[in-house]
């Protein structure tokens, strides 16, 4: 989520401070705000690019293989089929790498969808403001839900009561 809502900062924060400098009407401000707009070409890819790239940064932020490898190694915790230590290390990062790549691709592919809409021109209602981010949130909450709705009925996934 972090990357999707993070993307458009990059772009319109240097914008909002360009208008404050050079003033909103200003012919080089006015033509990026322009360019830069929900639905238009280069918004599109921009924010696309920028999503992908920030998902591999912000993974590599939080998530430090080395040291999961050497606090599994201090709780004699394994992988099997690893060695401990580099290798768990490499085998991590592998793992965590690949992992990423399908995450930024599904993130990108989530944030895309309500873009190429307005880029055909199929309006969504003027009530639904629905950007990558807000449909992000309605899969995740759909998700939590079933899951929790299945933790809760009375039989299991077979049909088998409990």
């Amino acid at each position: 989520m972090i990357p999707v809502t993070m993307a458009p900062w990059i772009f319109f924060l240097p914008l909002a401070l360009a208008g404050l400098v050079m003033g909103a009407d200003h012919p080089l401000v006015a033509a990026a705000y322009r360019h830069l707009q929900l639905g238009q070409p280069a918004h599109l890819i921009l924010v696309s690019v920028a999503v992908f790239v920030l998902a591999f940064v912000y993974t590599a932020y939080v998530i430090d293989p080395e040291y999961t490898a050497k606090s599994l190694a201090q709780r004699d915790g394994i992988i099997s089929g690893v060695a401990p230590g580099e290798a768990t290390a490499a085998y991590l990062d592998r793992v965590v790498s690949l992992t990423t790549v399908i995450g930024a691709v599904y993130l990108t592919a989530l944030q895309l969808i309500p873009e190429v809409f307005d880029l055909y021109g199929i309006g969504l209602p003027y009530s639904m403001v629905v950007n990558g981010g807000a449909a992000l949130v309605v899969v995740c909450t759909a998700l939590d839900i079933k899951a929790q709705v299945r933790d809760v009925s009375l039989t299991n996934p077979g049909g088998v009561r409990r």
